[in-house]
């Protein structure tokens, strides 16, 4: 069916693409937007994506902008088609780029030792630090969830310090959310995942941070629990924080029953008395000194 334009199909995409600049922050708008390439603009729009998780984001986050920038059919529907391109090939480097994972990437400040213990939280402590001395012997998964600032992230990276202290020849794998699913565009690209896969499946302890980033990401979602149940197999620890409980969080049965199938735990809010320890913790270690 023949298209109907408005609007010159070249000129309207660079205007999408400011339009879409503005509304995104600068790393999603590198991940995702700039490397699709306008192929053709005649008949139909031809888009060039280096993958088909880019294309998937395109639609699923802009398909209302599209309908407002980009021609349409008689029918209404986007004049518009994806061709799968091969990404240009850069100079490599000699000195090769690690993965995210492999760099030590443990806040040397979220210990065992500096983390303050009360009512709220001492269950979980006890279960993270069970976890650190017996990596897959003891709650495996082990799932951290509660408010922003409550702790999770430090437990989290307390687990790796504390396991990597007793256990010298451990695998420790931490990334963000985020970071995962960045790294794994980022081998999409250049047709590497074969790589990364065999990288973060060799971990003996792997702790995701903020597991609830991969909510309504399904192909991203499927990556990791592949992986997951390939670690969990060959009992490898993971360990993973969430701002909510797996049965609360948008992701799919089969991840959450492999969230659930081990320990769910919860940080609270901490009692008054465990603020005020943690208030004066912090004041001493910048040299201060509280009077009540």
């Amino acid at each position: 069916m023949t298209a109907e334009y408005k609007k010159q199909p070249n000129n309207s995409w660079v205007e999408f693409l400011s339009f879409a600049k503005g509304k995104s922050d600068l790393l999603e708008f590198n991940n995702w937007l700039a490397p699709i390439v306008l192929l053709e603009a005649e008949e139909e729009v031809v888009l060039g994506v280096p993958n088909i998780f880019v294309q998937e984001y395109l639609l699923e986050n802009f398909k209302q902008d599209l309908l407002r920038f980009l021609p349409l059919k008689k029918s209404g529907d986007l004049a518009l088609r994806f061709v799968i391109r091969e990404p240009e090939k850069r100079s490599i480097p000699s000195k090769k780029r690690p993965s995210p994972a492999s760099i030590s990437s443990l806040n040397q400040l979220y210990t065992f030792e500096n983390y303050i213990e009360g009512p709220s939280n001492q269950f979980v402590k006890s279960a993270a630090m069970g976890v650190a001395n017996r990596p897959g012997k003891s709650y495996n998964p082990l799932v951290i969830h509660g408010g922003v600032g409550l702790g999770k992230t430090h437990l989290l990276h307390g687990i790796g310090h504390y396991a990597t202290k007793r256990h010298r020849k451990l695998r420790v794998g931490s990334i963000t959310t985020e970071s995962f699913i960045n790294d794994l565009v980022d081998h999409l690209r250049k047709k590497s995942v074969d790589q990364m896969k065999k990288h973060y499946r060799s971990l003996d302890l792997f702790l995701l941070d903020d597991i609830q980033f991969l909510q309504d990401r399904l192909n991203f979602e499927e990556e990791f629990c592949n992986t997951f149940e390939i670690l969990m197999h060959q009992n490898k620890q993971i360990v993973i924080t969430s701002d909510k409980p797996p049965s609360q969080l948008q992701l799919s049965e089969r991840m959450i029953a492999r969230m659930e199938c081990g320990l769910v735990t919860n940080v609270m809010v901490p009692d008054l008395e465990t603020r005020v320890a943690i208030t004066q913790y912090k004041a001493e270690n910048k040299g201060l000194l509280l009077t009540y």
